[in-house]
């Protein structure tokens, strides 16, 4: 998409969260969002979108990335 590498830095910025989102990243970062609902399209009135297509439609917010 980007033909280059997008440079990716972990960071201790967890440890500035709120103990609820912590456990929430936690989750997520362990797979508990790994499955699909049908709850976006009830929410939104549209089928969701996949992230990839969020990238390219994002393409510029990373392209000005150093």
């Amino acid at each position: 998409m980007l033909e280059r590498p997008v440079k990716i830095t972990d960071t201790n910025a967890l440890g500035q969260l709120p103990a609820e989102m912590i456990t929430g990243v936690g989750w997520a970062r362990a797979g508990g969002a790994a499955y699909v609902t049908g709850r976006v399209p009830r929410v939104r009135g549209r089928p969701a979108g996949t992230f990839e297509q969020w990238a390219r439609d994002h393409r510029e917010a990373f392209t000005a990335m150093p």
